[in-house]
């Protein structure tokens, strides 16, 4: 494994990351949001999965009537705090990532918006986001992981949580209900 890519877990200490990655990962995140179009996907109950883009638009959130906002990344900022209760996440899309420590608070936060509707997003609304909303229905509605990725994949065709997240997500599926 080269070190320089790796991200070492994001343990409760701050990480150092190389800096070299750090300006990748922007860079061609940035690339990929050129190359998009502004997206949500409604996936069950009051929960909506989408990109970075859609996030930036206040009128078509308000127009899906969104009310929380959890952002699964760590350079997106929280754009209307006056208009909207937000939860931020702070996670890579690396599979060194552990994930696992957020999936309670992500789950309580999507929880607390039972009155509401949440707009769950990350870069893509492909990875860090899909498992966040993953995590809620294994540890909330007591889906396997694979239930819940067909689920999920079924209203929003490019879900793709990383290999790392997999795992974690498959793991808290075989800790909380005993299924994969």
């Amino acid at each position: 494994m080269d070190n320089k890519n790796k991200l070492n877990d994001q343990n409760d200490n701050n990480t150092e990351i190389k800096t070299g990655y750090i300006l990748d990962y922007k860079e061609n995140t940035k690339q990929f949001l050129r190359d998009q179009e502004k997206s949500i996907d409604f996936i069950t109950d009051n929960i909506y999965i989408g990109d970075v883009l859609f996030s930036l638009d206040k009128d078509e959130l308000k127009k899906y009537n969104i009310t929380h906002i959890l952002v699964c990344a760590i350079d997106l900022q929280e754009c209307y705090p006056n208009d909207f209760t937000y939860k931020t996440i702070p996670l890579y899309d690396s599979e060194y990532t552990n994930i696992s420590k957020y999936f309670e608070e992500s789950n309580e936060f999507i929880k607390s918006s039972k009155d509401g509707k949440v707009f769950v997003h990350c870069g893509a609304g492909m990875s860090r986001s899909v498992s966040m909303v993953l995590a809620f229905l294994i540890g909330v509605k007591g889906m396997g992981y694979g239930e819940a990725l067909e689920l999920v994949r079924s209203k929003r065709k490019i879900s793709r949580p990383n290999q790392g997240f997999e795992k974690y997500l498959r793991n808290y599926s075989y800790e909380k209900n005993k299924k994969f």
